[in-house]
């Protein structure tokens, strides 16, 4: 996986639009690079950008608190953890782009997008957008967001937290670490590989554990709350409810025998009853009878002179007409007299309108003429007046363009001046800074060659400090060296035991057994001190100082070796710095004073600047070269079209006046003939005029005609109108004759009389009324029959109840069996409570050992999953999951150690890191010290930051351990570094950096940046901005 290139825009103190590109110079072929700049200009927000345009996430706010709000824009807040919080504030949008190489070896770019509604800064924050495109073919990646930062992670091959670990090393996190106390380094270690899945394992375990312990306890206590009865007991109830149900039923049978000889006494008073009812009932219904004869000679009447009903109702109809003929008679009458009226006045208005339209067409005759010239007038005037209008125009529109065109000649003019000064001074200034032609087309190599010098000066000068301490070192391991072996050569004086013993022996005169004398002078200049030397103590005194002196040795053999090698580069770089300075003489024979400036190591700062002054200065004498002749050419081209234009709108005033005079005569004779107006007028409203009345006088005719209709329509109705009335008087004589009659006819047979005077009330009533009455009257006789029958059915059934008797006594006897069933009762209810009461008991103790069978099955069940869950406790769970955490950090631990020994391999073949035994502590091995075991608490400065390094780039390898990474950055660690251990930092990334990696330092220490030739630098502006620019 490789970073290609870096873009954005508007994001923090970023404001505008940035690109850092890793594929073109100076940043292509740089292994590392420094990202410099001051406290806050934003050198970190170039990392959040990285992690925004692949994740949508940065580390900085997923380290933030989900439920802390900040004040976004009026009346809108936003989550601190929201990373659309990196928008700049008075911008409405942003993105960061990220161009990267997958694994499967082809190359992406990422872009994530910010914007706010509506394009304004005081719009609510849209939901980001993320776009992933391939760059050889430009397709895009389709899916949801969710799915595309899935695919992104496949095509890195890691997570935002591996991504983190692999890309961004936390240097100062292990330098932390290193140092840490046993439990602080957990806490460290989980935080730094991700690993605080092992500590919420170790919580779960024992979370599971407490909990199936409490529920086999709660199960047990369950069990010892459930109560069971003794067997005897059991058999007693047993006994006792075979005995009861004995008895009850001896006391059912009673209560059966007693209950039937109440039932029939009570069924023979309910018989009695409704006997007596029945007999009520057929009182009753024979008085309703006795009232309803009234009704019955009513019906009878009604239904008698039915026959006539035919003559009564045709009479009643004939009269009804009769009235409403005449009504309409009436009406008639007035209608005509109206209608006549409106005949009258309607005849009027047609001979009005007739007249009128006739005095419209004739004076319509002695006009026509006039009309014609008018029209004739009319064209020409219009003619007139439109061709004045576009001479008019014309004139304002020549007019506004010369106008302009002077105004552009002026500018023109001015412009061709201003640029002639420009020239002049750009003339100047390169007249002056003459002594620099030589230089500017060889600016590169030259600042190379001054680059080359100042980094073998300050190595010659580093080196030498090197140098100094090395013979410092040398002179005082010599001087140690002399002092142990003086040490040893006295510890050689001192003779052994035996020794001593054989020279306690000697006798003068006798040969000694080693060198034959007979004289034995050492005898007697034997100290008594070395006699008492023992010879254990001496021989492990001689033995660690040959040790001494062998280390000794062995140390100034290498710092021998370290003083020639840095002699050698001393030499080296002193070689180069002459070379490089012998190079830039030839290109500075005429410049003043170059050998100061580069000693003090601001001529390349001076030629840059004078270069970029040059290249400027040269576009700018090119660029304002050609805009003058460009001017002068315009100024030649608007001179000659001034000219015409002016030329051209005289024309056309001379024009404008000519036509205008010949218009003003045309008008004059016009406004002779109407006044002025408009012939076309007259003509609309004569024929306007003319169709209204032909209108009004067509409205009259029709008005005249619907009135004549309208008239002999009513006639016609009246006419018939009077042949109806006379039918219908004729109709009632008739109907009134046959009425009297019949009713002549009906007195001389029927048993009562009738007059006409009763036909409309006995023939009002109507037929639904006449059946309605006769079946009320046929119900009465009905009810009256069956109640006959029911008396005779309730009689029968008394008499056949009394021949049944079950040896009931007399009715009064029934108290006594009352008491007696009262009684049986009693005891009957007695004993089935007591029953109930047993089986109850005898039930819940059936239920009850059903339930210890299942809580016994149940415990066990139990017993065996909180035995497991103990047992997994005991060896991994805690409370505060520090036990399992420990024991996985352990493993992981010394995964992390195995790669960062070798990047310490890297970095120093010196140092090896060793985990302490049954520890999460850590221990350093000094190989240069034949593998002496040393407390990190004991390292220096610049060791610190090595075993650091070399720790962030382990986890960098673990998390990343099934690609290659080739783009690093480093964001932290170096402010606190004194100068010596910076230059050993650097050593260390110089050779970090050989291995094909691409390392970012982002770094404000200046002794560290000016190491580092190519830079991204971040530079504050003003209002909170800062730019970016890339030097090298």
């Amino acid at each position: 996986m490789k970073i290609l290139a870096i873009r954005g825009k508007n994001l923090a103190s970023l404001a505008g639009e940035f690109t850092i590109d890793f594929t073109t110079e100076p940043l292509c072929s740089a292994g590392i690079f420094a990202i410099t700049g001051a406290t806050g200009s934003g050198k970190s927000t170039l990392l959040d950008a990285l992690c925004l345009a692949l994740f949508d996430k940065t580390p900085r706010t997923e380290g933030s608190s989900d439920s802390i709000s900040v004040s976004d824009t009026e009346g809108q807040s936003i989550g601190q953890k929201d990373p659309r919080s990196i928008l700049r504030r008075g911008t409405t949008h942003g993105y960061a782009e990220v161009d990267f190489k997958a694994l499967n070896g082809l190359c992406y770019r990422s872009s994530w997008s910010v914007a706010r509604a509506r394009d304004k800064i005081t719009g609510k924050l849209k939901n980001a957008e993320i776009r992933v495109f391939r760059l050889d073919n430009q397709e895009e990646i389709q899916g949801t967001k969710t799915e595309i930062l899935s695919r992104i992670q496949e095509l890195l091959g890691m997570n935002f937290e591996q991504f983190t670990r692999s890309v961004l090393l936390a240097q100062n996190d292990f330098s932390t670490f290193l140092k840490a106390k046993q439990n602080e380094k957990a806490e460290l270690l989980e935080k730094l590989t991700g690993t605080d899945i092992y500590s919420r394992i170790s919580k779960t375990i024992y979370m599971r554990a407490k909990d199936a312990e409490e529920k086999w306890q709660s199960m047990y206590n369950r069990t010892k709350d459930i109560e069971l009865l003794p067997e005897e007991t059991v058999k007693q109830y047993l006994t006792e409810q075979n005995s009861i149900i004995e008895s009850l039923s001896l006391l059912q049978k009673q209560q059966k025998s007693i209950e039937e000889k109440l039932n029939w006494i009570k069924n023979r008073e309910t018989l009695f009853f409704e006997k007596e009812k029945a007999q009520n009932d057929l009182t009753k219904i024979r008085q309703e009878l006795l009232e309803a004869q009234p009704r019955f000679n009513y019906l009878q009447r009604i239904d008698c002179i039915q026959p006539i009903k035919e003559y009564y109702l045709k009479l009643k109809t004939a009269e009804e007409q009769h009235i409403k003929a005449k009504v309409l008679y009436q009406t008639l009458q007035k209608q005509r007299n109206e209608i006549s009226e409106k005949y009258k006045t309607a005849e009027d208005v047609y001979r009005q309108n007739e007249s009128q339209l006739k005095k419209i067409e004739d004076t319509y005759i002695l006009i026509e003429p006039q009309l014609r010239r008018a029209r004739e007038l009319d064209i020409r005037i219009e003619n007139g007046k439109k061709q004045t209008d576009t001479l008019k125009f014309d004139i304002d529109k020549i007019t506004k363009e010369l106008d302009a065109e002077q105004q552009i000649y002026e500018t023109l003019h001015k412009d061709i001046s201003t640029t002639e000064t420009q020239i002049k001074e750009i003339k100047k200034w390169f007249t002056e800074h003459e002594h620099f032609k030589d230089i500017i087309p060889h600016i590169s190599l030259i600042l190379n060659l001054i680059h080359e010098t100042e980094i073998a000066r300050n190595q010659k000068l580093s080196n030498e400090k090197t140098l100094i301490s090395l013979n410092k070192t040398l002179e005082a391991q010599e001087k140690k060296l002399t002092q142990v072996r003086t040490e040893r050569e006295n510890l050689e004086k001192h003779l052994p035991k035996e020794i001593i013993l054989w020279r306690s022996q000697l006798t003068e005169g006798t040969p000694c057994p080693v060198c034959g004398s007979i004289h034995h002078p050492i005898k007697q200049n034997t100290d008594t001190s070395e006699e008492s030397l023992q010879s254990e103590k001496l021989e492990e005194l001689k033995e660690n100082a040959d040790k001494m002196i062998s280390s000794l040795s062995e140390e100034i053999g290498q710092i021998s070796i370290s003083i020639e090698r840095y002699r050698t580069l001393i030499q080296n770089y002193e070689t180069s710095y002459k070379n490089a300075h012998e190079n830039i003489a030839g290109y500075f024979e005429t410049f003043p004073d170059w050998e100061k400036l580069l000693q003090e190591e601001t001529l390349g700062k001076l030629l840059k600047e004078t270069a970029s002054f040059w290249q400027i200065k040269q576009e700018s004498l090119s660029r304002l070269s050609e805009k003058q002749n460009t001017s002068n050419e315009k100024l030649s081209a608007k001179t000659d079209l001034i000219k015409r234009l002016a030329e051209t709108r005289k024309e056309r005033e001379q024009q404008q006046l000519s036509e205008s005079s010949r218009l003003s005569q045309l008008l004059e004779e016009r406004k002779s003939l109407f006044e002025g107006r408009l012939a076309n007028d007259i003509q609309t409203n004569y024929e306007k005029r003319k169709q209204e009345v032909s209108k009004q006088l067509e409205d009259s005719r029709k008005t005249l005609n619907d009135i004549a209709g309208q008239q002999e329509h009513l006639n016609g109705i009246s006419a018939a109108n009077e042949l109806e009335l006379n039918r219908l008087l004729q109709e009632i004589e008739t109907e009134k004759q046959n009425i009297k009659v019949w009713i002549s006819d009906f007195n001389r047979t029927s048993a009562f009389r009738l007059s006409s005077e009763d036909l409309p009330e006995l023939l009002s009533r109507s037929p639904e009324w006449i059946t309605r009455e006769r079946e009320q009257l046929a119900d009465l006789s009905r009810r009256e029959s069956i109640c006959k029958a029911t008396l005779i059915e309730r009689e029968n059934k008394l008499k056949t109840h009394e021949s049944n008797n079950p040896g009931v006594i007399s009715t009064n006897h029934d108290e006594s069996l009352i008491k007696q069933i009262e009684e049986i009762n009693n005891n009957i209810k007695s004993y089935q409570q007591r029953n109930t009461e047993i089986s109850v008991l005898l039930q819940s103790h059936q239920r009850n050992s059903e339930k210890v069978k299942q809580f016994t099955n149940e415990l066990d069940r139990l017993s065996l999953i909180s035995e497991k869950w103990n047992k997994l406790n005991e060896l991994l769970g805690s409370q505060s999951g520090d036990k399992f955490k420990k024991i996985a950090q352990g493993y992981t631990l010394d995964i992390l150690l195995s790669y960062a020994n070798k990047h310490l391999q890297e970095l120093s073949r010196r140092y090896v890191l060793q985990r302490i035994p049954d520890t999460l502590g850590l221990q350093i091995s000094d190989l240069d010290m034949g593998g002496e075991i040393r407390s990190v608490h004991s390292l220096s400065g610049g060791e610190s930051f090595l075993i650091s390094l070399a720790l962030a780039l382990g986890l960098s390898s673990v998390s990343s351990n099934r690609m290659q990474v080739e783009s690093l950055f480093i964001d932290e660690g170096f402010g606190s570094l004194d100068i010596d251990t910076l230059r050993i930092a650097m050593d260390a990334l110089e050779r970090l950096q050989t291995g094909g990696r691409k390392i970012g330092v982002i770094s404000h220490v200046q002794e560290m940046t000016e190491r580092i030739a190519v830079q991204i630098q971040v530079e504050k502006i003003n209002n909170g901005k800062s730019k970016i620019s890339i030097t090298g």
